[in-house]
């Protein structure tokens, strides 16, 4: 989790951790994971969003509707919705 909080992480690595985290530690990752739903890298956000979605419990997907919200990319807000649609 510490891991996510460096700024000087590659894209590649940052992707890896995100995923990892989400398969080995689950609902107790969801915290770390909402702040890389604003990052700057379309890369990253559709990551976080997939490893939420990944968790899928309901505080994982808590924040994506709020991310959709204010997401530019199409690419990202498609992944939100599907992931969103594991809710109805």
């Amino acid at each position: 989790q510490t891991l996510l909080q460096t700024d000087n992480l590659s894209v590649s690595l940052l992707h890896n951790v995100m995923l990892l985290g989400a398969k080995y530690f689950g609902n107790d990752f969801v915290p770390v994971l909402p702040p890389k739903l604003t990052d700057q890298d379309v890369q990253v956000r559709f990551t976080a969003v997939e490893a939420l979605a990944r968790i899928g419990t309901k505080e994982a997907l808590a924040p994506l509707p709020k991310a959709l919200d204010h997401e530019s990319s199409d690419m990202v807000r498609q992944r939100i919705e599907n992931a969103l649609s594991i809710l109805r």
